[in-house]
């Protein structure tokens, strides 16, 4: 199900059943699950890719457990999870290695983060929805899920611009490291808090530059370090269910730096599957007394390339000096896999380039079209661009040839 009529998974031919939902942060999207479960004989398993519809089902939880199947930890811990704002405050709580962030409601907020945190300072979205308006790109720039401002006077010009969209940012601590010092590591817990099932991968490239969607990630056999800093993760959280834990290592000092967690599937579940960890398949196993999936043993260190992303992202490491064209073409080596790219399902995949054809002669960008439906909370009406638009304009540009990725 999804609330997005254009989603080209729906044309897949492994979807036998659809259903059209409004967006999952309105209250009828929960009607409709309970609709839909009235309809059905047995509980059905709640598994989604969106932060939004996770939220729903965890703040409903009570009127969706009776008829659903599904493992999440507790609510408010979800609720501060989601919250970039108040995840600083979940992981100080909890001795967690995150970098220390600030929130940021107004001016006031904005003079105390200068006077007291070190630059440069990476701004987020207290959640990413936030963000998702067809104006960022006027107000702020080109969209990224973070933005780095290097001095006080960038920042200041740079929450000018982003208070339009939204004024609640988090101001968190840059992490040294490039694009491909993010790591992510996908788990199951179960219920004596142990991972049924665990992969690792890292980041090489990711578009936008410096703060974007991982365009070649690649699965790391073993790292025992990472693994360690993850289950202490879990376990201080007592975390159950499909888990998703992003870091990032210090370039200086190797430490992994605990970025965000998520509990829902993700691209990182394409690239499990295809190395023999469908966490997703044991998820539904263990909820449901099916058949569990084989697991492999040592994984293959797989790659999961997606190609439009990847080339935009190649082309301007080229252009800054940082790849060459022997080192791209060379980067494809090994065993591979494409996103979204399945010969036995081919028209998602050509759907997909449709639509950005489509979008590309209408003028569209990356992250310039607003998301379906609100997010979490409203967001200020348009106003002119501020007198300091040109100085976070500059300031963007300068970020962009660090060679460094805000986290």
């Amino acid at each position: 199900g999804t609330f997005f009529d254009g989603n080209v998974a729906l044309r897949s031919t492994y979807v036998s059943d659809q259903v059209r939902f409004a967006p999952y942060d309105s209250p009828r999207f929960v009607e409709q699950l309970l609709e839909l479960a009235s309809t059905r004989s047995t509980p059905m398993v709640l598994m989604s890719d969106d932060d939004r519809a996770i939220l729903a089902v965890s703040r409903n939880r009570s009127l969706l457990a009776p008829h659903y199947r599904f493992e999440l930890p507790d609510a408010r811990l979800v609720d501060r999870v989601y919250n970039k704002s108040a995840f600083i405050g979940l992981c100080r709580e909890n001795g967690l290695p995150a970098p220390a962030g600030m929130a940021v409601d107004g001016p006031e907020d904005l003079e105390r983060a200068v006077r007291e945190m070190p630059f440069p300072l990476v701004v987020k979205p207290p959640y990413k929805e936030y963000w998702w308006r067809s104006d960022f790109e006027r107000e702020v720039g080109p969209y990224k899920k973070a933005l780095l401002a290097e001095t006080p006077a960038e920042l200041r010009a740079l929450y000018s611009n982003v208070a339009r969209i939204h004024p609640s940012v988090l101001l968190q601590e840059y992490v040294p490291g490039g694009d491909d010092a993010h790591y992510s590591v996908n788990l199951l817990m179960g219920a004596d808090g142990e991972p049924a099932g665990l992969f690792m991968a890292r980041k090489h490239r990711v578009h936008p530059v410096g703060a974007g969607v991982g365009c070649l990630i690649q699965i790391l056999p073993a790292h025992d370090k990472l693994e360690a800093a993850t289950r202490d993760v879990c376990r201080r959280l007592e975390l159950r269910g499909l888990v998703n834990i992003q870091f990032k290592q210090h370039a200086q000092t190797g430490e992994f730096k605990l970025i965000e967690i998520q509990f829902r599937n993700s691209t990182w579940g394409y690239i499990g599957t295809a190395a023999g960890r469908n966490l997703p398949a044991l998820y539904y196993a263990g909820l449901t007394g099916a058949l569990e999936p084989p697991m492999a043993g040592t994984l293959p260190p797989l790659k999961l390339i997606d190609p439009g992303k990847d080339v935009k992202a190649s082309l301007r490491h080229i252009r800054d000096g940082r790849l060459t064209p022997a080192d791209w073409i060379r980067s494809y080596s090994g065993p591979k896999i494409f996103h979204g790219m399945l010969a036995a399902d081919p028209v998602p995949a050509l759907l997909s380039v449709w639509n950005l054809a489509a979008r590309r002669a209408k003028g569209g960008a990356y992250g310039q079209a607003a998301a379906p439906g609100s997010a979490p909370g409203s967001a200020p009406a348009s106003a002119p661009a501020p007198a300091g638009m040109a100085a976070s304009a500059r300031s963007r540009e300068a970020a962009s040839r660090r060679n460094g990725s805000p986290s």
